[in-house]
């Protein structure tokens, strides 16, 4: 087994769908164009539970339940050099899903994938989602290295709440549940750690056309200058 000892590039990525495999292909084909061993999956729309091989890069997939439209899908894309880290993978929900990784010594990295519920949603469902990944992180040694969480957290992070790095000008509901949660379990939110122009905050470009930051990466605190 190999270990995660060097600097490497992590994605999170709603996929839409990938029951087709054309696009099981491509997505493949980008994360070798950018050098990424780990992309987090969300709304994959595979049906079942599965490991996907495409030119040795691995689709670790959880299957959504069954006849929902809200919940979609898990994974992790992992390629030949993530594979010879990892060491296991989890599955906490319907919303949230773990891999982990040899890091140094008897210490270990931590991934996870979420996807947490609409702005619209029932204040019932955002507080169960929190509590489940409020869980899932404290489950984690707390010496390993790092914990990273990456994901659709559907959460609009404003000035008015964070500081002038936020994409937004006002923070929505699950935005402040994403702040709560930083600051409850120590984690540091990566969009307010770096000064970027506006166009290179953007996560996601609406059908109607809509610029929207609603994906974020978030890490310990206590390792966040591992954060580039």
């Amino acid at each position: 087994n190999k270990k995660i000892s060097e600097s490497f590039y992590l994605s999170t990525y709603n996929v839409r769908s990938l029951t087709e495999e054309w696009k099981q292909w491509e997505l493949v084909c980008k994360a070798k164009t950018f050098n990424i061993p780990v992309i987090a999956l969300q709304e994959h729309r595979i049906k079942k539970s599965t490991c996907i091989m495409r030119d040795g890069y691995k689709f670790l997939l959880a299957s959504p339940p069954p006849k929902s439209r809200t919940i979609l899908g898990l994974g992790f894309l992992l390629s030949p050099w993530a594979q010879r880290c990892y060491i296991d993978h989890n599955i906490h929900s319907d919303r949230i899903m773990s891999v982990s990784f040899t890091a140094t010594g008897d210490v270990h990295t931590h991934l996870v994938t979420c996807h947490s519920p609409t702005n619209v949603s029932t204040d019932l469902e955002i507080e169960q989602f929190y509590e489940e990944l409020s869980t899932c992180v404290r489950s984690f040694p707390p010496h390993d290295v790092v914990v990273i969480i990456a994901g659709d957290l559907n959460a609009h992070l404003g000035k008015d709440t964070c500081n002038n790095n936020a994409y937004y000008e006002c923070t929505n509901r699950n935005g402040q549940h994403l702040l709560d949660f930083a600051q409850e379990n120590t984690f540091t939110i990566g969009g307010l750690k770096f000064s970027k122009k506006a166009s290179k905050k953007v996560t996601w470009t609406a059908p109607n056309g809509q610029l929207n930051k609603n994906d974020h990466i978030l890490i310990r605190s206590k390792w966040q200058n591992y954060l580039k």
